[in-house]
């Protein structure tokens, strides 16, 4: 089988190319706790992927009743971009060589992140790689939110590319279906939550890291378009 090399690459953001989740997770316990709520890591679990309106709508209904919700999640926000301000979100490993690999051989590429666009562009120029993507589609630009496929048919659009040629970059379930939805073909890299079951009946690949992807595509059997190797 010989090797056919994707057109575009889109990256999810937020737990892919940087190691932000973390900090996301520790700032939503900090506020729980301060609310009384305890721990509330399942629903910061079931949040992960989504965009600001799917968010607050699933924070609505998990803790909704118990607490003054724009005013929580106004807390949660502070609390987490302040870790972002002090340095502490760094890139996942891997990321710089998988960039420059798809770089040097002329593959588009492009952030959709469910994270507002004007807060992905400060963390991207933070970790120093904004300036490697041709374009970045966040969650304030579309109107559904990942599993729906539409920021990823969105940011394929931006740079014109043809989704059935084009690799997903994802780590969350939400944005795995996303991808899968959109026709692109989607490699894993779990970060906070394992795929379940249901999730690898879609067939696509799962892999432990971005250096695990690189050597993926390096591969020279590798074929993106083989629904049988995903």
């Amino acid at each position: 089988m010989t090797s056919v090399k994707p057109d575009a690459a889109l990256f999810d953001m937020d737990g892919l190319l940087i190691d932000s989740e973390r900090l996301s997770l520790q700032s939503f316990l900090a506020t729980c706790s301060d609310n009384g709520l305890g721990d509330q890591t399942p629903l910061f679990l079931s949040i992960v992927g989504s965009n600001e309106v799917s968010l607050m709508s699933i924070l609505d209904a998990g803790i909704g009743d118990q607490v003054d919700l724009p005013a929580f999640r106004a807390d949660w926000a502070g609390r987490y971009h302040e870790l972002i301000a002090d340095g502490q979100v760094l890139l996942k490993p891997g990321v710089e060589a998988l960039l420059d690999w798809l770089t040097a051989r002329g593959v588009r590429m492009a952030v959709a992140t469910s994270s507002a666009t004007p807060i992905a562009a400060l963390k991207l120029t933070r970790t120093g790689i904004i300036k490697r993507f041709d374009y970045i589609v966040g969650g304030d630009m579309v109107r559904h939110s990942k599993p729906h496929p539409e920021i990823f048919l969105t940011a394929a659009a931006r740079i014109q590319a043809d989704p059935s040629r084009t690799l997903v970059f994802e780590d969350s379930s939400n944005g795995v279906k996303a991808g899968v939805a959109a026709g692109c073909t989607v490699i894993q890299i779990p970060d906070l939550v394992q795929p379940t079951p249901e999730l690898l009946s879609l067939g696509h690949r799962v892999l432990d890291s971005l250096h695990d992807a690189l050597t993926l595509l390096q591969s020279p059997v590798f074929d993106f378009t083989d629904e049988g190797d995903r």
